[in-house]
């Protein structure tokens, strides 16, 4: 028996409605097995389900075993029996997402560039080592920032870790800078704070790095700091952009509870040879965790 949507389907116990759209209404108590249950008779397809990211792309679910109550999920491939709409057979998305095109992620930098602000801090200097095995990147910096106008210094510490990928392929690698290397950079702030402040370079922080040495190199980063969120989530969201192109993703995830600010700068290192690429979650205080206050 064929059927065209919207369709409520039942089966061991559980009912689970799949609108026009193919968008299902997350309701108290729901759980993906339910659905799987309630469509296929069993708890095997709950990769079947979806979150929407985009026209025509779809994410699975982060977490499978938990999902909001209110929230829209959505199952974009053909049902079983699902009748065809205007004799045509229903066909689902591709299985894999479409390549990011290229000029995305400068279209992502220039949007930053021209949403933050310059500000009244200008970047000292960094200094420290990152150290990476296989695709595992862990880093420790200093970073020293000035007020102009006041003359007030700080000093904050960013320990961080992530993922890398390092060409020419190797299983252990690593880079350091010194406090006497030269460091240029510039600080921005977040437009809806109109002037940062010591305690503002705290909290979470997300580094973007670019790496290019032969013993010694330079790596261009960008450092998100002050983040009042897990930075996990800035990564979703910047995840979900590339994929999309839609920069409001971003943009609300920014303007709800991101960054105070953002970092671009560049230095000397000495650095293991090759071209890398890395991108690391963290945290980022005046002070070293173990240090008593």
């Amino acid at each position: 028996m064929t059927y065209t949507l919207p369709h409520t389907f039942e089966g061991g116990g559980y009912e689970v409605t799949i609108n026009v759209d193919r968008s299902i209404l997350v309701r108290q108590g729901d759980w993906l097995s339910k659905y799987s249950m309630a469509i296929y008779g069993d708890f095997n397809h709950i990769r079947k389900f979806k979150e929407k990211i985009g026209t025509n792309l779809y994410r699975d679910v982060p977490n499978p075993n938990l999902i909001r109550t209110g929230a829209t999920l959505y199952h974009p491939d053909p049902l079983p029996d699902e009748a065809p709409v205007n004799g045509t057979p229903v066909i689902g998305p591709p299985e894999t997402e479409p390549k990011i095109p290229q000029n995305r992620v400068k279209a992502l930098f220039d949007w930053i560039w021209n949403r933050f602000f310059t500000c009244d801090w200008e970047l000292e200097g960094t200094a420290g080592f990152n150290l990476s095995g296989f695709f595992i990147s862990g880093q420790y910096m200093t970073v020293d920032v000035k007020h102009t106008a006041a003359q007030v210094t700080g000093r904050f510490y960013n320990i961080a870790g992530g993922l890398t990928l390092n060409l020419p392929k190797s299983m252990f690698g690593g880079s350091g800078s010194p406090w006497f290397f030269p460091t240029y950079g510039i600080i921005r702030r977040t437009p809806w704070r109109n002037h940062l402040t010591l305690e503002d370079f705290c909290h979470g922080t997300l580094v973007a790095e670019f790496s290019l040495a032969y013993g010694l190199g330079t790596s261009p980063s960008m450092l998100f700091f002050g983040m009042g969120m897990p930075p996990w989530r800035m990564l979703d969201a910047l995840n979900r952009y590339l994929q999309s192109g839609d920069p409001t993703i971003f943009a609300m995830l920014v303007l709800d509870t991101g960054p105070k600010g953002v970092m671009f700068f560049a230095g000397a290192e000495l650095s293991s040879p090759g071209v890398g690429l890395a991108c690391r979650v963290g945290v980022m205080y005046d002070r070293l965790p173990w240090h008593a206050r």
